[in-house]
């Protein structure tokens, strides 16, 4: 009976130091030679074997060793993920939208959210309000505070009801949803988008991380350039017009001119989202731009282009934070 114990002792010991052995390589011993693993499991089967009463010792010093560990780790753990190091490099990021390139090109934190929410309510995911006040809120499948408190069970309903429109839900877009949707009825103006500020430059850093960020800019200010010029072609129908202006609103929006560019002496542009909404004093397309880009000039928080505690920025993103607080608040 003793020797079936000591050979399960013995087996036990030997299954518990070699798995333990592994995970401490692995985390803390990777340049360690395979030998030591085998070396030291080697020992402690024979002490195990021959030495019992010291195989229990060890294997319990083995696990408050491991828990001890474990707890150590995780106290001294950041509570935020490192950022990665994000450089500049070479080539031109194409394919970014309008509210990207607006971040990438460090126009001022008003006219990148604005701009965020025109493209919002141009793919469907967003209502205009009707009143006086200037509102948006939610389409009705975009809405899930009700259905769910998992936050990560709210962002697949949301990616789902885009997908099911045939849109697509960018990560940077889920907080404005959610702070619209909390903030149901609320002017714009009465909104804090700061927490859908530094998640909308991540993202763009990531997308432009690695490539040139001076030609890619100018790339962007090209595309700008030649929206206009497309706008004001003569000759073209109604509808083939419609579909120019609504191919390029986004870069018309971003031209300094964009009022002279929507409302022409024989064409005034206006979206169905707006048209839809029948807001009093059935105000222009540029009109109601300039109106939303003021509210949210007066609601924008000098915090909100400041990193949270504890979150460190890499070199494009602290680039693009930089550009854009100095146009939002120095022009």
């Amino acid at each position: 009976m003793f020797a079936d114990n000591r050979i399960v002792l013995w087996l036990a010991a030997a299954l518990f130091y070699v798995l333990w052995l592994l995970s401490l390589y692995r985390r803390f011993l990777p340049a360690t030679s395979n030998y030591l693993i085998w070396i030291s499991t080697g020992l402690v089967m024979a002490v195990s074997y021959f030495l019992p009463l010291i195989g229990f010792l060890m294997l319990g010093a083995l696990g408050a060793l491991e828990i001890t560990l474990r707890f150590s780790r995780k106290g001294n753990s950041p509570s935020y993920a490192p950022a990665s190091a994000r450089f500049e490099g070479g080539g031109i990021k194409r394919g970014l939208t309008g509210p990207e390139a607006a971040v990438l090109l460090g126009k001022p934190l008003h006219v990148i959210l604005a701009l965020a929410l025109v493209d919002m309510l141009h793919k469907g995911l967003l209502l205009l309000g009707t009143g006086a006040a200037l509102q948006v809120s939610p389409v009705e499948t975009m809405r899930t505070r009700q259905r769910s408190l998992n936050p990560e069970i709210r962002s697949e309903m949301r990616r789902k009801a885009a997908q099911t429109l045939g849109k697509t839900l960018h990560p940077f877009e889920e907080p404005i949803l959610e702070l619209l949707e909390q903030q149901a009825g609320a002017p714009i103006g009465g909104i804090d988008f700061g927490l859908a500020v530094l998640p909308l430059v991540d993202h763009v850093a990531r997308r432009v991380g690695g490539y040139d960020l001076a030609e890619t800019r100018e790339y962007y200010q090209q595309i700008i350039k030649r929206a206009p010029v497309e706008a004001r072609s003569e000759g073209v129908l109604q509808k083939a017009r419609e579909k120019i202006f609504a191919r390029n609103l986004a870069w018309i929006l971003l031209d300094e001119n964009y009022a002279g560019i929507l409302d022409q002496q024989d064409y005034s542009y206006a979206p169905m989202w707006l048209a839809d909404a029948e807001l009093p004093g059935a105000p222009s397309l540029a009109g109601w731009f300039a109106e939303l880009v003021e509210a949210l000039e007066r609601s924008v928080n000098a915090d909100d282009l400041s990193p949270r505690l504890g979150k460190s920025l890499d070199t494009v993103s602290a680039k693009l934070m930089t550009d854009i607080a100095q146009a939002t608040y120095y022009g």
